[in-house]
C-alpha cells in the first residue's frame, strides 16, 4: 500500500493522469536478507512496479556525500554509522571521483557492512516508556500497573519519542500528558543524565557494528577520511560520544542531512540508471557478507546418498555476477542453495526433464550420464536465482552422404547437425568408412559424426521445503493478493467518495444558511421563501445525524437540491444587476443594425447585386430579434424583483453577438463590378502597348512573304 501510494504521488508530480511510473529505487538496511529483499520485490509487483533496484541505506548516503563533494578528484575511505528506529549499522565504503573520457565517474565500493538490531530508537523508546509507566504507577497508590494496559503503553511510546528527541537537544525535558489513565493527568521531569543511565547498556553497544565493519573491511581507524553519523537517533549526544571514543577521533563529519541523505543518494542512483536523464556515471559495488554454497542432490541411479557440495560465491564477492557449475546426472535431482553458517537454507529447487535429453539419442544401447550445467545469478539487490539450467549429451552416429565419385570423400560440412529449438549440435568428423559405389559415377559415403543433444531443464522452487525462498509469493499468490488489494482500493475509494460527499453536504448547509442572511438576497426573495429554505436546511442537517446507511448518491442528490433552491434566489439577484445593461446593449445593436443594413441594401439594389437574398435574410433576423426584445420586456414589466425573471440576460447577450457578427458579414459582401467599355486604342492590328501588329516590309522579307511593291509587279 505504501509503494502504491508513493507511485500515485510520483505520477501526480508529473501532472499526468496516466499510469506511467514503473521503475523505482528503494533503500534498505544492510542487514536485510533474502526474505526481506524478496518481499520488497513482491510488494513492488503488487503495486504495479517493475522489480525495484535495491540499494543499502549507507551506500546511498555515501553516494549523496560523493555527489555533494566539490573536489574534482577524490579517493577516500569513509565510515557511515546509521542509527534508526529498528537497528544500528556501520558501513566502511571506498568513495572515489575520477574523470572519464567525457564525464565524471563516481564510484562507491561498499567494503563491509555490520549491524546490531538491539540498538535502535524503538528500544530506547521502550526503556523510556517503561520508566514513565513506573513513575505513573507510583502516583496511583497500589493500582494495577499500566504496563499491562496496551492502550496506555501505546500512548506512552508515542509521547516518549518526542521526549527522547527533546533530550537530544536539551539537558532536561518535561513529560506532560492529560488524562493518561482514569482521567488522571501526569507530569514528569527527566534529565538527559537519567535517560543515559537508564539506557546505558544500549549505548555500550554502539561500538559493536563499528569494530566488526572495520575488521571485515580490513581497515584501521587511521585510514578513515570521514566518519558520518546518520539517522535520527544518531543525534543523541551520548551515541556520538561513544562513536568518537571507539574510533579515537575528536570530531565527526556532519555534512550529510541525517534524515534525507539516503533518499537523495537513491535519487541520484536512479537518475544514473535511467536512459531519460543525463547524469554523471555512477558505479556502485556491493560485496557479499557471507559465502554462498550449493548442495546438488543425487539421482535415483546413484549409490551415493550425500549431496555434492560446491562453493558458488566466497565472502566478499562483488555483486552482481553469475557463475556456472557442471556435473553429471542420469535423472532428476534436487538442489539446495544456502549461506554458510546460516539456517534455514536460501532456496531448494527441483530440477527435472533430464531424461528427455537421453531420449533424443539414436542409439540407447550405451548411455552415459548427461552433462548438467546450472548458471546462478546474483543481482545487485543481493538476490539469488537459477538463471539457466540445461543438459547436454554427445553420441557418435554414422552419416551417409551421396557424393560424386570424382570428388573428395571428405565432407566439408557436418551432415549430422540438428537445427531444432531444443537441440543445437556441434558436429565434427571422426571416422570415414569405405564408400559404396553407385551408378552414374556417384557413391555413398559413410562418416562417423559426433552429435551434441541439448535440452533446457525445468526448474521449480520447492515450496514445501524449509527454505527462505519458499516464503516468497508464488504467481498464484501474487494474483490473489492483487485481487485483495484491488477490492481494498475500491473500498477505500468508495469510502473516500462517501466521506467527501458527506463533508460537501455539511459544508453546503452552513454556507447556504449564511447566504440567506445576505441583505442583497433579501431584495429578490420573500421572507416566506427564505424561511422555507432555512427549514429545509435544518431538516437535512438533522437527517445527517441518522444517515449511517446513506450512500454517496443520497448525499450528492440532497446537496444538489439545496443548491438549486438557493440558486434560484442568486439567479434573480444576478439578473437584477445584469438585465439593464443587456437590454440596452441589444437595443443599440438593433437600431444600429437596422440603419446599416438599410444602407447596404440600397447600395446592392443599385448594382443589382446577387447578394440581396443574404441581406434580406439578415433584415428578417433583425426584425425577429426586435420583436423578441419587445415581447421579453413586456413579459418582464409585469414581474417584481422577487419573481423569477421572464428572460435571461445571457439570451439577450447572445442575440447581441449574433447581430454584430451578421452585420460584419454584410459589410464584407462585394458589389458587382461593371463590364469594361471599348476604348479608341482597341483597333484591329493593335497589341498591348499601342504598337501595330501588322508586319513591316523588313519583317516580311525576312519571313519570305512578298512586299507590297513585289505584289504590284506580280
Amino acid at each position: 500500500m505504501i509503494l502504491a501510494q508513493a507511485k500515485k504521488f510520483a505520477s501526480a508530480s508529473l501532472d499526468s493522469s496516466l499510469d506511467i511510473v514503473r521503475d523505482s529505487v528503494i533503500t534498505v538496511p544492510s542487514w536485510f536478507g533474502q526474505v526481506q529483499r524478496a518481499a520488497l520485490v513482491d510488494a513492488s509487483k503488487l503495486a504495479g512496479l517493475n522489480p525495484p533496484v535495491l540499494i543499502n541505506t549507507n551506500t546511498a548516503t555515501a553516494l549523496k556525500m560523493l555527489f555533494d563533494s566539490k573536489e574534482k578528484s577524490l579517493n577516500q575511505t569513509v565510515l557511515i554509522y546509521d542509527v534508526g528506529s529498528s537497528s544500528a549499522s556501520a558501513s566502511v565504503l571506498q568513495i572515489s571521483k575520477t574523470q572519464g573520457k567525457t564525464d565524471e565517474v563516481l564510484t562507491v565500493d561498499a567494503l563491509a557492512h555490520a549491524w546490531d538490531t538491539e540498538l535502535s530508537g524503538r528500544a530506547l523508546d521502550e526503556i523510556l516508556a517503561n520508566y514513565v509507566a513506573e513513575k505513573f504507577d507510583e502516583t496511583r497508590a497500589g493500582s494495577d500497573s499500566v504496563k499491562n494496559i496496551p492502550r496506555v503503553m501505546a500512548r506512552l511510546r508515542k509521547e516518549v519519542q518526542r521526549l527522547r528527541e527533546v533530550l537530544s537537544a536539551n539537558t532536561e525535558a518535561v513529560f506532560n500528558v492529560g488524562s493518561l489513565h482514569d482521567d488522571q493527568d501526569f507530569r514528569l521531569q527527566i534529565s538527559r543524565s537519567e535517560f543515559e543511565s537508564l539506557a546505558g547498556h544500549l549505548f555500550d553497544r554502539v561500538k559493536i557494528p563499528v569494530e566488526k565493519a572495520l575488521k571485515d573491511a580490513n581497515v584501521s581507524t587511521k585510514d578513515l577520511g570521514a566518519v558520518v553519523p546518520y539517522g535520527g537517533v544518531s543525534r543523541i549526544p551520548l551515541i556520538q560520544v561513544r562513536l568518537l571514543e571507539t574510533l579515537g577521533l575528536e570530531s565527526l563529519t556532519k555534512s550529510v542531512n541525517t534524515d534525507e541523505g539516503a533518499v537523495f543518494g537513491a535519487l541520484w542512483y536512479g537518475a544514473s540508471l535511467s536512459s531519460l536523464v543525463k547524469s554523471r556515471k555512477v558505479d556502485v559495488v556491493e560485496h557479499l557478507p557471507d559465502s554462498i554454497s550449493v548442495a546438488v542432490g543425487r539421482d535415483n541411479s546413484s549409490k551415493k546418498v550425500e549431496p555434492q557440495l560446491s562453493r558458488l560465491f566466497t565472502s566478499g564477492s562483488k555483486t552482481p555476477q553469475r557463475k556456472t557449475i557442471n556435473f553429471k546426472r542420469m535423472g532428476d535431482f534436487n538442489l539446495t542453495l544456502f549461506a554458510d553458517n546460516q539456517e534455514p537454507p536460501i532456496a531448494e529447487y527441483m530440477i527435472g526433464n533430464v531424461a528427455s535429453v537421453i531420449g533424443k539419442m539414436k542409439d540407447n544401447s550405451t548411455v552415459i550420464p548427461p552433462k548438467i550445467s546450472i548458471t546462478f545469478n546474483l543481482d545487485k539487490a543481493g538476490l539469488f536465482e537459477i538463471y539457466k539450467a540445461e543438459a547436454t549429451i554427445e553420441e557418435s552416429v554414422w552419416v551417409e552422404k551421396v557424393v560424386n565419385a570424382t570428388e573428395s570423400a571428405t565432407p566439408t560440412q557436418s551432415s549430422g547437425e540438428t537445427q531444432s529449438e531444443e537441440t543445437s549440435e556441434s558436429v565434427s568428423p571422426e571416422e570415414t568408412a569405405d564408400a559404396e559405389p553407385t551408378s552414374n559415377n556417384t557413391k555413398v559415403e559413410r562418416t562417423m559424426q559426433t552429435v551434441v543433444h541439448r535440452v533446457n531443464l525445468s526448474k521449480s522452487l520447492d515450496r514445501n521445503a524449509n527454505a527462505l525462498a519458499s516464503r516468497r509469493m508464488s504467481p498464484s499468490d501474487l494474483a490473489r493478493a492483487k485481487q485483495i488489494l484491488y477490492k481494498l482500493d475500491e473500498k477505500d475509494r468508495k469510502r473516500k467518495e462517501r466521506s467527501d460527499a458527506l463533508n460537501s453536504l455539511e459544508s453546503s448547509i452552513f454556507k447556504l444558511r449564511e447566504e440567506l442572511y445576505n441583505e442583497e438576497l433579501e431584495k429578490v426573495s420573500t421572507e416566506e421563501e427564505r424561511d422555507s429554505i432555512r427549514a429545509k436546511l435544518m431538516e437535512e442537517e438533522d437527517w445527517i445525524f441518522d444517515a449511517d446507511k446513506a450512500t454517496t448518491q443520497d448525499f450528492t442528490s440532497k446537496e444538489k437540491k439545496l443548491r438549486e433552491m438557493v440558486g434560484r434566489l442568486n439567479f434573480r439577484l444576478s439578473e437584477l444587476s445584469s438585465r439593464p445593461e443587456a437590454v440596452e446593449n441589444l437595443k443599440r445593436a438593433v437600431e444600429y443594425s437596422r440603419t446599416a443594413s438599410a444602407d447596404i441594401r440600397q447600395l446592392h439594389e443599385e448594382k443589382n447585386s446577387p447578394e440581396l437574398p443574404k441581406i434580406e435574410a439578415f433584415i428578417n433576423e433583425l426584425e425577429e430579434t426586435s420583436k423578441f426584445l419587445e415581447d421579453s420586456l413586456a413579459s418582464q414589466s409585469g414581474k417584481t424583483d422577487m419573481d423569477d425573471p421572464a428572460f435571461r440576460s445571457a439570451d439577450l447577450d447572445s442575440r447581441t453577438q449574433a447581430l454584430t457578427k451578421g452585420l460584419t458579414r454584410l459589410t464584407k459582401l462585394r458589389l458587382p463590378t461593371p463590364a469594361p467599355s471599348p476604348s479608341e486604342d482597341d483597333t484591329p492590328g493593335r497589341v498591348e502597348g499601342g504598337e501595330s501588329s501588322a508586319p513591316t516590309e523588313e519583317s516580311a522579307s525576312e519571313t519570305g512573304e512578298p512586299t507590297p511593291e513585289e505584289k504590284e509587279d506580280l
